[in-house]
Parts: C-alpha cells; structure tokens; sequence
C-alpha cells in the first residue's frame, strides 16, 4: 500500500467510528475508576442524617438525609424542608467530596461539600442571591 491509500483508509474508519465514539465516550468515562478523593469510602461520608441553620431567612433548622450511596459514589438525598410537605428525593452523584443539584426555585442550584465532618450548604438562585448553611450530622 502506498502512503495515500494509507491516509484514505484512515480517514474513511474515522469518519464511520466518530459518531460511536461520541456515543461511547460518556458511557466510558463514568465506568472510570474514581478518584481519591471520591473514592467510596470518602462518598459514604455523606451516609447520614443531618441538621443546620441557614445564614439568612426564617428558615428554622432544616433537615436532610442522604439514605444510600453506592460503591460509584451515587447518593440517595433526601430533603423535606416544610414539615408535613412531601420528601424531595434526589439521586446525585458525589464529585471530588461534592454533590450539586437543582433546587428550591426554578434555576436555583444547591451544593453540598463534606469537609471536617460537617456539610456545608450552599444555595444560589438565578438573581445572585446567595445562602449557606453547616450541617451537622444527627445520626
């Protein structure tokens, strides 16, 4: 084969394995291994139900519990922050000692990072507005 007919074919199985590679390439990263710091071990830190106070706002002492996490670092959050109200159940991944998920009002994002045995909570809605939290663990 000559150095063009080489090229050719190169380019010809890129162009057929591009779109399954785009496909894959999700599916591949999530089944990497994780990293130290979202190891499972450190992920089964979020284990537990928690209470705390936000910075701002009447809120009153407000509770979660994450329920379950998986060898994968998936956890089952569960929140019910008016008493008597439904429980929100969240499923959510735990990245590098964090979980981040939509919340409250539309676009409203929450994070919750563990550190020193405590969750600090950080709520944020579209306007700017900005409240946290420490959550401390019950059980």
């Amino acid at each position: 084969m000559d150095g063009h007919s080489d090229h050719a074919t190169i380019r010809r199985v890129t162009r057929r394995l591009a779109p399954l590679i785009l496909i894959a390439l999700p599916w591949i990263c999530s089944a990497q291994s994780p990293t130290p710091e979202g190891s499972a071990g450190s992920c089964e830190n979020f284990l537990g139900r928690w209470e705390g106070v936000f910075s701002q706002g009447q809120y009153g002492t407000q509770r979660i519990e994450v329920r379950e996490v998986s060898d994968q670092c998936i956890a089952k959050l569960v929140s019910n922050p008016i008493e008597g109200r439904p429980e929100t159940v969240h499923v959510l991944a735990i990245r590098s000692g964090a979980m981040a998920f939509p919340c409250s009002v539309p676009g409203g994002r929450c994070q919750l990072v563990y550190k020193d045995g405590e969750l600090a909570f950080r709520f944020e809605d579209p306007s700017g507005f900005v409240n946290t939290g420490v959550f401390r663990k019950v059980r």
